[in-house]
């Protein structure tokens, strides 16, 4: 903000010398520089325009405005880390890639340079390297600390597995941040897998109480339901699940809550069979 005030106040400067010589010159320079600019700027406005039409739910123009943005050679890096995040969650998997290289050429500040470490992260993530993908973000987790690596380094390390170290990692996040519904998430996925039904189900409660966008608190909220004989709540909890807006990012997938609600209203048309059965 600093540098653009007293740009402005030297191209006024510049201006008002120049129109005591020469009028025509310095309006002539003024428009030169305008023109400059539009030209110069030109990929802001694509990233601009880009960025509200992905907000806006309009998925497909917004990336080709984004990469109308990239081929631009006046492009800065943080564009590059943006439109890879975005093409990452969207599944374009080699576009994303692509567009890391594109920025890894320049020297990042120190924002860009941690959204692109964790998009690179997610990026082996889903290409099948869940390893290299928690090392990645492991190296992060030594230098920075923030809601979206805890967030995402926790989920990784519950789908690695080694739930008693998600657990306490999460458990880290949680005091880093506990209004973050991810890591509550997370939180209450390492009690889950744990076999600590009880405290994952406090979790979950308290969690589906309000509107989420991810399935998994409902999917597993439903499964504790599920164990605990309470298929009526599983199979509502289930179907909220479904509800979700789909996301790339996660590990449980459509199909895995389709099967286990059709496997739970199976049960519950075997029970309701055998209910009938018995009455005299």
């Amino acid at each position: 903000m600093k540098s653009i005030v007293i740009e402005i106040l030297a191209i006024l400067i510049g201006f008002v010398g120049l129109s005591i010589i020469n009028p025509f010159l310095a309006k002539f320079a003024l428009l030169g520089y305008f023109l400059y600019k539009l030209i110069t700027r030109r990929y802001l406005f694509y990233t601009l325009k880009g960025r509200k039409l992905y907000d806006n739910g309009n998925k497909e123009d917004a990336l080709q405005y984004f990469e109308k943005a990239s081929n631009s050679k006046f492009c800065k890096p943080r564009v590059y880390v943006s439109y890879a995040y975005l093409l990452l969650i969207e599944g374009k998997l080699d576009d994303c890639e692509k567009m890391l290289n594109m920025a890894s050429k320049f020297t990042l500040a120190s924002k860009d340079n941690l959204n692109a470490r964790i998009t690179l992260a997610l990026l082996n993530w889903k290409k099948n390297n869940l390893d290299e993908s928690i090392n990645i973000l492991e190296e992060l987790y030594k230098e920075n600390k923030s809601i979206t690596l805890y967030e995402g380094l926790g989920y990784l390390l519950i789908l690695s597995g080694d739930y008693e170290k998600a657990l306490k990692f999460n458990l880290e996040a949680l005091e880093y941040d506990s209004s973050s519904s991810i890591i509550n998430d997370n939180v209450a996925e390492s009690y889950y897998f744990l076999g600590d039904l009880e405290k994952a189900k406090k979790i979950y409660y308290e969690l589906t109480q309000s509107p989420l966008s991810f399935s998994e608190p409902y999917y597993y909220y439903g499964l504790i339901h599920k164990e605990e004989g309470d298929l009526e709540s599983a199979e509502r909890l289930f179907k909220r699940a479904l509800k979700c807006p789909d996301s790339l990012l996660t590990g449980l997938s459509k199909e895995t809550i389709k099967d286990e609600l059709t496997n739970l209203q199976l049960e519950k048309n075997e029970l309701n069979c055998d209910d009938q059965l018995t009455v005299p």
